[in-house]
């Protein structure tokens, strides 16, 4: 990957404007999809049995929605099938993401152990055991907690944005290693550090106002977010391909 870009050319409002074109184009389908998916990742939720499986299985609506995008970058005018076209894809994907869950949960722990150093194990115990009491909760939050952990969260959530920034991007659309891809991404979110900050505060500007409408707002909120995300990095990385294919494979294993 010695000749593929880890700085974009578009800025994150100049992918915002692209994302809006695209969506505005087919807004319906990618709604009437987003609610299909929520409802049925509602319904698997409240199973006891299968509640746990969900998250194993999140890659699919970002994966669909950029399916959906790279369709639409060639056939502006979409239909239901171009959610799916990543579907031969589907164990890389699946690997991917389990993966993705368990860099998430190694870079928590660091964040954990540095939260019960600060504020002590007797804190973090009786944290866990209050998680569903609200009142026991908030006897135990005072003002140096309180900001101890909102600080803490902050810092985890701008660790795993700038390393995992790109990753779901490229597994899907690059034959790259998983590790290779890893680098790929953390380079990529550290040499655009400004514009994963500013996509996060975009991304939580657009949640808010989704949820103002009842929630039903997020239907169309959080596909404009993931394709934001997905317009700022073919930028960099899909746009570098001389021509477009049916997917955008690159060869090379050396993410530099």
């Amino acid at each position: 990957m010695g000749n593929q870009s880890t700085i974009g050319s578009f800025s994150i409002f100049q992918s915002l404007g692209l994302a809006w074109n695209a969506l505005r184009a087919n807004v319906w389908l990618f709604a009437g999809f987003s609610l299909v998916y929520f409802i049925a990742s509602s319904i698997i939720g409240f199973i006891p049995s299968f509640g746990g499986i969900t998250s194993l299985f999140s890659f699919i609506y970002t994966a669909s929605i950029f399916s959906a995008l790279q369709v639409y970058d060639t056939k502006p005018e979409l239909d239901f099938n171009d959610f799916f076209s990543w579907a031969p894809k589907f164990g890389r994907l699946f690997l991917g993401n389990l993966l993705l869950l368990v860099l998430s949960v190694l870079i928590l722990i660091p964040f954990l152990l540095m939260v019960v150093a600060i504020l002590g194990i007797g804190f973090f115990t009786e944290f866990m055991a209050n998680m569903h009491n609200p009142e026991g909760f908030a006897g135990l939050m005072d003002g140096t907690s309180i900001i101890v952990l909102i600080l803490f969260v902050v810092l985890f959530v701008v660790v795993v944005s700038v390393a995992l920034f790109a990753y779901s991007f490229i597994i899907q659309f690059t034959e790259l290693s998983f590790t290779d891809a890893l680098k790929y991404s953390f380079k990529i979110g550290r040499n655009n550090i400004g514009q994963v900050i500013i996509f996060a505060f975009v991304s939580l500007g657009l949640a808010v106002l989704g949820t103002l409408f009842c929630g039903v707002g997020l239907l169309f909120t959080i596909p404009l977010i993931m394709a934001i995300q997905y317009y700022f990095l073919k930028d960099m990385i899909a746009d570098n391909t001389p021509e477009p294919q049916a997917q955008w494979e690159f060869t090379t294993n050396n993410p530099e």
